[in-house]
């Protein structure tokens, strides 16, 4: 969702885009929210790592890797982070 994507700076001076993202666990039905964090750089690359923290952003969750028009669902959504960053 667009309107939840932030531009944000973590400690060592790096510029990142954060999204808030709803996934449906189905095995129980639950809607968990999540962040997922990506450096500008790796959208300028066009591949590196996407961060997932609790809704918090700041807990751990996981890490991914992350490749542009790659057609999985993290990667689409870090596609959508990106070109958030390409209309500033």
């Amino acid at each position: 969702q667009p309107s939840s994507i932030q531009r944000a700076q973590d400690e060592s001076g790096e510029n990142f885009l954060v999204m808030t993202v709803s996934i449906l666990e189905n095995k129980n039905k639950f809607i968990r929210l999540r962040r997922w964090h990506i450096l500008e750089k790796d959208c300028h690359t066009g591949y590196g790592k996407v961060l997932a923290t609790e809704i918090d952003g700041k807990t751990w969750v996981h890490t991914y890797d992350y490749a542009s028009n790659s057609g999985s669902v993290l990667s689409d959504g870090a596609d959508i982070l990106c070109s958030a960053l390409k209309s500033k």
